[in-house]
């Protein structure tokens, strides 16, 4: 607010940004994967609320999970970084919880056609996040307007 005094800088629940006026933002930007730990009916929710609130030519921003990029190798999915540990028995001990908790919680996953909700490796398999297909994200956004769209992968590529 010190460095931009003339731009208004807003924080809520994206689901419910309706009572704001239409057609009001230039720009609605989600970010971290933020939109990633909502249910998938709350999902298509933030995309109506998005459009609603966007100024004609306005941006939406977010990043989101690639289902491409999901860790399904094993010696991804269970690796460990050596340099990160202080201990041989620390890197045994949080090897163990991690494969404790996602046994724990592998049930609870879901895969549909195009997306699904997995257990976040990077989380330490506490949380599911929802991931999902490129083609599949562009086909959720256009029935809320968004038409011109653009995925880019972690390294910026379009």
């Amino acid at each position: 607010r010190i460095k931009f005094p003339g731009i208004q800088f807003m924080q809520g629940d994206a689901r419910q940004i309706s009572s704001l006026f239409n057609d009001q933002f230039s720009l609605v930007l989600f970010s971290l994967n933020g939109i990633d730990y909502v249910a998938h009916q709350d999902r298509q929710k933030i995309y109506s609320e998005v459009a609603m609130v966007l100024q004609p030519g306005a941006f939406f921003l977010f990043s989101s999970h690639n289902l491409r990029d999901y860790p399904n190798k094993p010696w991804q999915k269970w690796h460990i970084d050596r340099n990160s540990f202080t201990s041989p028995a620390r890197n045994l001990y949080h090897t163990l919880k991690s494969f404790l908790t996602c046994i724990r919680h592998y049930r609870n996953q879901a895969i549909h056609d195009g997306h699904a909700m997995l257990l976040d490796p990077g989380q330490g398999y506490r949380l599911l996040s929802y991931y999902i297909d490129p083609q599949e994200q562009i086909a959720q956004l256009d029935p809320f307007g968004f038409h011109d769209v653009k995925v880019f992968d972690r390294w910026g590529n379009e």
